[in-house]
């Protein structure tokens, strides 16, 4: 199928069906604020390397016995209405805020992932896309190895939800990229993507369940399945943020400086982490409202708390920041 009916399903969820709701507020609950400004012994030791188009290849924090690897995996350009919807994006505002100027001028959103290095594992936060599909994306292994890391060193691999451009790279040459990982996900997102009804549909939704099971039925039984809130290993929680996809997650890693944040794709530009409201609405029925509570949710703990966050598409990559507490997203100054 043409790659870009994917991608519109991809980067927005644009699914037929709605899940079914479920409570899963209490993981979240409010806990003491974290300092301002970290110690000085907390601060880490920053490096970056490689050079893509948009970016650097990684950018690594480094502590005594931890090593956080942001992962640059290509991206790709979107027609503005695609992402902010046609109102949006004929805006003159929000197009400057954007770097709009002229009107054929496309927005480019960056693919990423995240290794979490300690001296006993080797975690991986989504896998990137297929090159197959996303032309400009593909480039996680070639991130990977300019940041000292090995796709054989990788033992769990935590997907935030199995759209194909977070699930596309766990493949390579029809044999499992990590050979020695286990793919950890939701079981609510496990069992909605692998639904017989589902994958035997038409429609956009259908032919991306069917991408994911193919993925899956290479993996076999590297495929683990939890239901959230779940420790995954010391120091690093998978957590529910439903809406974006039926068991969408986000992953918090206890760092010496402060928590981080990955949300997945519940953030996509800067302008809808002060906005949530703006985000299309291309998200169907009860979900769409579980998306727009977490998005609220979620952007007042993080003003509360003072994490920092990781987003897998906000630009510019390393989609690494803050969200201070007049609502407004603060890239982190690496």
């Amino acid at each position: 199928m043409p790659p870009f009916r994917l991608l519109n399903l991809v980067l927005c969820g644009a699914l037929s069906s709605a899940c079914s709701p479920r409570d899963s507020r209490e993981s979240l609950e409010p806990r003491a604020p974290v300092e301002d400004a970290p110690p000085e012994s907390t601060t880490p030791v920053v490096t970056r390397g490689g050079d893509q188009a948009r970016g650097p290849a990684f950018v690594a924090l480094a502590w005594d016995q931890l090593r956080i690897v942001l992962l640059h995996d290509g991206g790709h350009a979107y027609p503005p209405d695609f992402v902010l919807g046609s109102d949006l994006a004929a805006d003159p505002a929000a197009r400057a805020e954007l770097g709009l100027q002229n009107p054929g001028d496309s927005l480019w959103l960056p693919y990423s992932a995240m290794a979490v290095v300690t001296p006993e594992s080797t975690l991986l936060i989504d896998a990137g896309g297929a090159r197959s599909l996303f032309p400009e994306a593909g480039r996680l292994a070639e991130s990977m190895a300019l940041a000292g890391l090995s796709r054989d060193q990788v033992d769990t691999v935590v997907l935030t939800h199995a759209h194909p451009d977070h699930i596309g790279g766990l493949v390579k040459d029809g044999e499992p990229a990590f050979p020695h990982a286990r793919i950890l996900l939701t079981k609510d997102e496990h069992d909605h993507w692998l639904s017989p009804e589902l994958c035997e549909g038409d429609g956009m939704e259908a032919e991306m369940a069917r991408y994911v099971a193919a993925t899956f039925a290479l993996l076999g039984p590297a495929i683990d399945v939890v239901v959230p809130p779940a420790e995954v290993m010391n120091g690093v929680k998978l957590l529910p943020i439903v809406g974006h996809t039926p068991g969408h997650g986000m992953v918090e890693v206890a760092t010496p400086a402060r928590s981080l944040w990955h949300v997945g794709d519940l953030f996509l530009l800067p302008l809808f982490v002060t906005s949530p409201d703006l985000r299309p609405a291309t998200i169907p029925g009860e979900r769409a409202a579980l998306l727009l509570e977490d998005m609220f949710r979620i952007r007042a703990l993080a003003e509360e708390e003072g994490p920092w966050v990781v987003a897998s598409h906000l630009p510019p990559f390393p989609s690494l920041g803050t969200i201070a507490s007049d609502h407004v997203w603060r890239s982190h100054p690496l």
